[in-house]
Formats: structure tokens, C-alpha cells, sequence
């Protein structure tokens, strides 16, 4: 039962891991995303 519940725990542990990484990832390149297009519409601006 030991190394088993290790694996569990290890196993559970990475997902929860990757889980947290993919959101961060989506919620950052959604803030990036915005930031880009403001910067664009300003230069836009700028130039227009």
C-alpha cells in the first residue's frame, strides 16, 4: 500500500502542477494578448 499511495501522491501532485501552469498560462497570454492590442491601437493612433 505504500509505494502505491506514493505514486497517488506523486501522480496527483503533477497534475495538479500542470493544471495550475495551463491556467496560468492561458490567464497571462489573455492579459498579454489585451496589452499587445492596446500598445497597437496606440502606436495606430500615433502614426494614423
Amino acid at each position: 500500500v505504500g509505494p502505491l499511495l506514493d505514486i497517488i501522491e506523486v501522480s496527483t501532485l503533477v497534475i495538479t502542477l500542470v493544471t495550475l501552469s495551463l491556467l496560468a498560462s492561458i490567464y497571462y497570454y489573455i492579459n498579454f494578448k489585451e496589452t499587445i492590442m492596446n500598445i497597437g491601437a496606440e502606436v495606430g493612433e500615433m502614426i494614423g
